[in-house]
C-alpha cells in the first residue's frame, strides 16, 4: 500500500530518499496544499492517505509561502484553496504562471462555493480541475488524480507528435 507523507512547508518537497524508499516503490507526487485553514489542509491530506495514491504533501498558509516553496521545488500539483485571507486562488495561479518552477505543474482550486463567475475565472488562468470541498474524499481525490495523469498523458503525446518525435498511428 502506497504511503502519503506529510511534511511542512520547510522540509517537503523534492528531497525523495531512494535508501528508505521500497524496491519498486512509486515516486511519490510532489502535491502543495495552498490554504489558509490548517483543517481543510489536514482534511485533503486525509482524504490523500486513505486514497492510496503516493503522495508527498507540502503545507502551505499563504502567497508567501508558496513562492518561498516554488524558489526550492517543482510540484506536480498544487490544491489551492479560493479565498486566501486577503488574497485568492487566483493570486495563487498567477504565481504559478510567472514562476519557473510553478509552470506546467497541474493547479487544483478547492472551493467552499461554486461561484460559476469565480470557476470561470480559475480555468481562465490554467487552473485545470476544481474540487468543492464538500465533495473531498479518498474516492473523488483518486479519481481526479487519475484524471490528472490521463490529461497528462494525452499532453504530452501531442507534443511529441507536434515535435516530430512520434508519428500519429
Amino acid at each position: 500500500m502506497a504511503r502519503t507523507q506529510r511534511r511542512s512547508a520547510d522540509d517537503a518537497g523534492r528531497g525523495h530518499d531512494a535508501a528508505i524508499r521500497p524496491e519498486g516503490a512509486a515516486m511519490p507526487l510532489c502535491a502543495f496544499i495552498l490554504d489558509d485553514n490548517r483543517v481543510d489542509r489536514l482534511r485533503l491530506m486525509r482524504a490523500g492517505a486513505r486514497s492510496g495514491l503516493p503522495l508527498e504533501f507540502a503545507e502551505l498558509p499563504d502567497l508567501g509561502a508558496l513562492l518561498n516553496r516554488l524558489d526550492r521545488y517543482r510540484p506536480d500539483l498544487v490544491f489551492i484553496d479560493f479565498l486566501l485571507g486577503l488574497d485568492t486562488g487566483l493570486d495563487a495561479l498567477d504565481i504559478l504562471a510567472r514562476h519557473p518552477n510553478g509552470a506546467g505543474c497541474v493547479s487544483i482550486m478547492v472551493t467552499g462555493h461554486a461561484d460559476e463567475a469565480a470557476r470561470d475565472a480559475a480555468f481562465r488562468r490554467g487552473c485545470r480541475h476544481v474540487l468543492p470541498k464538500d465533495a473531498i474524499g479518498p474516492e473523488a481525490l483518486a479519481d481526479l488524480l487519475f484524471d490528472v495523469v490521463a490529461d497528462r498523458a494525452a499532453s504530452t503525446r501531442t507534443r511529441d507528435a507536434t515535435a516530430g518525435r512520434i508519428r500519429p498511428s
